[in-house]
């Protein structure tokens, strides 16, 4: 599994979009990670709409959130489509960004957790066995104590 204080393992995937993203794509800014098992289910949909109705606070923070499961580029779309969701959500559907950041289940979903990366790529904080509510202040507060 990945671990605070290292260099957070670089990937890419497709957004809901169908757009290429890298992590690679936001040096200079602040990254929160965040693996979410399955989208439209009551926890991971309650978590994406907290992280986007909070995306002007991440922004001022020079952070941006973003979203990983592994479900497709559809699935994430009619997610972000049905709950108005302001969010990078990345399709993973072989599981390797989950599997190169430890978080891949047997079940071949993400585990729920969120890497709070800096500017410089390293990863400061690991937010394990997330509980849903509250998380994205949670955050929040945690990148306050970074800046």
């Amino acid at each position: 599994m990945v671990r605070a204080e290292e260099r957070a393992p670089l990937w890419s995937g497709e957004d809901q979009d169908g757009t290429h993203v890298s992590l690679s794509d936001f040096e200079n800014k602040n990254v929160v990670l965040y693996f979410y098992p399955k989208d439209n289910t009551p926890g991971c949909t309650r978590e994406a709409i907290d992280f986007s109705q909070k995306k002007a606070e991440f922004e001022k923070r020079n952070t941006v959130v973003i979203g990983i499961s592994t479900q497709g580029v559809l699935s994430h779309k009619t997610f972000c489509t049905d709950h108005h969701l302001d969010l990078i959500l990345i399709a993973d559907e072989k599981g390797e960004i989950a599997k190169l950041y430890g978080v891949l289940k047997e079940s071949g979903m993400a585990e729920r957790t969120t890497c709070v990366i800096d500017t410089h790529g390293i990863v400061k904080k690991l937010f394990l066995a997330v509980t849903v509510d509250g998380h994205a202040d949670a955050v929040l507060k945690e990148l306050d104590n970074l800046l």
